[in-house]
């Protein structure tokens, strides 16, 4: 085992030479809401008016015994809509898998106990910045949302939609 190449690989990088793609610089520059207000307006393309402050590294679960998750930056605006932005800086081949456990588990903690109408359930926008393109199409934005096969342009309206 080779120790000298794993502490040289545990040392913290000057901040001069991170970038966005760092989850630490990421965090910090997103718990501002203007930063955060302005690369949501950025990607979406429509004007964004936060409610609350963001939150980031917010963990999410439902017990003690189960996987928890922990969201790079959680923000919700004033008409209630849920923003979950992740940096991720490998192809770990899952992101789409990781993104739908990850809207699982942030609408599991969106309806108050109780609450038996699903319509009630806030709209969510889940947005991962890549510096590769998943599908290798030269896309520098890949915009998921759901629709029917048979009528392709029908989209369901669901209340989330994706961002890599």
């Amino acid at each position: 085992m080779n120790t000298t190449n794993d502490k040289a690989a545990r040392q913290p990088k000057p901040l001069t030479e991170l970038t966005l793609l760092n989850r630490f610089l990421f965090n910090e520059v997103m718990e501002q809401p203007e930063n955060l207000r302005v690369l949501l307006e950025i990607i979406l393309g429509k004007e964004i008016l936060l409610k609350y402050l963001p939150e980031t590294e917010r963990e999410t679960r439902t017990s003690p015994i189960h996987r928890f998750i922990k969201l790079d930056v959680w923000a919700m605006d004033e008409e209630d809509t849920v923003y979950n932005a992740e940096v991720q800086q490998k192809n770990t081949q899952n992101l789409p898998k990781r993104s739908r456990y990850y809207q699982g588990m942030i609408d599991s903690k969106l309806l108050k106990p109780g609450v038996v109408d699903f319509n009630e359930l806030n709209d969510i926008f889940i947005i991962i910045i890549t510096p590769f393109d998943l599908f290798g199409q030269a896309a520098i934005c890949t915009h998921f949302r759901c629709s029917v096969r048979k009528y392709q342009s029908f989209i369901c309206r669901m209340g989330q939609q994706e961002f890599l």
